[in-house]
């Protein structure tokens, strides 16, 4: 059995979430579903917003492109020279404020473990969770500044 683990999201309370174990599914294709897609908030996944920006080319072009790869050529894929992988799982712990907010209202501490970030462009990210069986991507945030999990660079 999994277990359980204390996170802290910057604005909200200490919370349980249940670890869950992703199923291996590298061997299979990304599928893109859009059943959970945030409307509202910082990270709203809005298409307006995506075609003002000038982004929604570009989004819906790696989509496609993501949809042709199994889960571990999308892991394998890197930004740069450094090795560092562009598409991976995120921690809730390192969240923004905003995104926690979000996050809680849109998902349930079982998807804690299952927030996975998509790079489209150096900032550009798709993020959402990885179904129980590994296989499904439920897209649910647009970030077009890399704001919803900040880094130091």
């Amino acid at each position: 059995m999994a277990k359980d683990k204390q996170i802290k999201t910057k604005g909200s309370r200490n919370r349980t979430y249940v670890k869950n174990k992703v199923t291996n599914s590298d061997k299979k294709n990304v599928v893109w579903l859009f059943d959970n897609i945030d409307r509202d908030g910082e990270f709203a996944f809005n298409l307006d917003q995506m075609e003002k920006d000038g982004n929604i080319k570009v989004i819906f072009d790696k989509m496609l492109s993501y949809s042709t790869m199994t889960w571990s050529s999308v892991k394998l894929q890197t930004h740069d020279w450094t090795g560092k992988s562009k598409n991976h799982f995120i921690n809730a712990d390192r969240f923004s404020e905003e995104a926690a907010k979000r996050f809680e209202i849109k998902c349930s501490v079982e998807d804690a473990d299952r927030i996975f970030s998509f790079a489209l462009t150096y900032k550009l990210r798709i993020i959402g969770t990885v179904s129980e069986s590994g296989e499904f991507f439920h897209v649910i945030w647009y970030d077009p500044n890399h704001k919803f999990y900040p880094v130091s660079r």
